[in-house]
């Protein structure tokens, strides 16, 4: 018996297997919603659609979905649907009050956080072996690349060997650009080997391996400077392809430039000094201890030490000390109480003639005269030389007998014996030059500053590109004045 107002239910009789589901017809549940925007009443019709799921499969079920529609709109699925096994399926965008835990059981941790995995509570942080952070010291332990630009308002240190760089900056126009405030824009310290390493690999017309330019134009500025603290170094040094053997004997030195063996024919350059209307070079000194302010060396006896050419002549002197000039060898005397100059020329002869001049006295028609010792050192009396005789006085005449290398006799003519007093010069070879006569100008290659098809013009001097400027500053400006300098 069933309970008064209960009915009984019997399941639909079976029917012949079929391919084709057939949901069933939804039950409907209709209602309205008035509009006072159009003052009449809008359907609103939700409906509960029970339809199959994995038909025609091993594991056949079905869901109860909700279906809605508005106004004359056919209902249509929502998202919302019950499983067969009860759960749950809600439409998207569906937002759960409450603090249930939900079905997240796990989360695990990625690349850059530790922590997990978290299976109820726990705290995700940042892995700072991996991830960089700001405000603290971070150490890289690989190769890093900045496409962008890399600022920075205090230090940037990077220090290892050369084949394995600790920092690598490439750029299309600078590679690294720095300021300093007081010492410098770039620092650079090392134990070992070279401090501050810059190498240019293109192969074009002034392409600069180090460059430097002072923009200040009131003070006194320096471009590129170099110092060492060793008494045997040297502040800045220059190499021209290779380096010199000859370098080797020498150190020491503020500006050191070498030029190796010439190859081309003309002779390169160790320094260079160009100017317009200007020094091209200047060497100053204030030495007490005798020190010379220029000094050029020649180790081979055959090559010149020093040459100065120009458009008229030259002049050369050579490893042996001798001096060779084009022009004429004068003195600059002053003349008209030093309001004027003029010049005097020394008497040139054709050999190596030392000169003395004396004075003498005859006793008797017969007088002795010694030569002075030092100078009977430095010429060769023991071969010919010439003895010129002036009279002070009337007499018959004066001659020369009995010359030798300590000195000579001097007699009056046709055997007089008066006492006349006389001056004498005397040219003798000088010791080392007795077979030097009218020798032949070895031939010279006037230094020449090898010419390039292409004009060597070093590019105007620009301000590097820094944080903040949107382009290069152009060519400096010339001051309007010239610059304070400190003497």
């Amino acid at each position: 018996m069933l309970p008064s107002g209960a009915h009984s239910y019997s399941p639909p009789p079976a029917r012949r297997p079929q391919q084709q589901a057939r949901p069933r017809n939804p039950s409907t549940c209709p209602a309205s919603a008035f509009n006072s925007g159009t003052s009449a009443a809008v359907g609103q019709t939700f409906q509960l659609k029970a339809e199959p799921v994995n038909n025609n499969a091993a594991t056949p079920g079905a869901s109860l979905n909700l279906l809605f529609g508005q106004g004359t709109t056919t209902p249509a699925e929502t998202g919302f649907k019950i499983a067969n096994s009860g759960i749950l399926t809600f439409a998207a965008g569906q937002t759960f009050p409450g603090t249930g835990k939900g079905t997240v059981t796990s989360i695990a941790t990625g690349l850059g956080l530790k922590g997990g995995p978290i299976t109820g509570a726990g705290t995700l942080s940042i892995d700072a072996t991996v991830i960089p952070q700001l405000n603290v010291a971070n150490i890289f332990t690989t190769s890093q690349s900045v496409t962008g630009n890399l600022s920075a308002s205090g230090d940037i240190i990077a220090g290892s060997a050369l084949a394995a760089a600790s920092m690598s900056v490439n750029g299309s126009t600078i590679g690294v650009s720095a300021r300093g405030s007081q010492y410098g824009g770039i620092f650079s310290t090392t134990t070992g080997g070279t401090g501050l390493y810059s190498y240019n690999s293109s192969d074009c017309h002034f392409c600069v391996g180090v460059e430097g330019y002072a923009f200040g134009s009131s003070n006194n500025t320096v471009g590129v400077f170099g110092g060492t603290a060793s008494a045997f170094g040297v502040g800045v040094y220059g190499q021209l392809v290779g380096p010199s053997a000859t370098g080797t004997d020498f150190f020491s030195s503020g500006v050191w430039g070498d030029a190796g063996t010439a190859t081309d024919g003309y002779g390169d350059i160790g320094v260079l000094g160009t100017a317009d209307n200007n020094y091209a070079m200047v060497a100053a000194s204030n030495s007490s201890s005798q020190y010379p302010t220029l000094v050029a060396h020649q180790h081979n006896i055959d090559s010149y030490s020093f040459q100065a050419y120009g458009d008229g002549g030259y002049c050369h002197i050579d490893a042996s000390g001798n001096l060779g000039c084009t022009g004429v060898v004068a003195g600059v005397v002053p003349v008209d109480a030093g309001a004027r100059k003029v010049q005097v020329y020394a008497v040139e002869a054709p050999q190596h003639w030392f000169e003395d001049a004396g004075s003498g006295q005859l006793s008797e028609g017969k007088a002795t005269v010694t030569l002075e010792p030092i100078f009977g050192q430095t010429v060769n009396t023991g071969i010919e030389y010439h003895v010129f005789l002036t009279p002070e006085g009337d007499c018959e005449g004066l001659y020369v007998s009995d010359k030798t290398p300590q000195g000579f006799e001097v007699h009056e003519l046709r055997g007089g014996h008066s006492s006349v007093a006389f001056d004498y010069r005397i040219m003798a070879t000088r010791k080392g030059y007795e077979n030097v006569r009218l020798a032949e100008e070895r031939p010279i290659a006037a230094p020449r500053i090898p010419r390039r098809s292409v004009p060597l013009k070093a590019r105007a001097p620009f301000e590097p590109l820094v944080p903040g400027h949107a382009t290069l500053m152009g060519p400096v400006a010339q001051p309007g004045a010239p610059a304070a300098k400190n003497r």
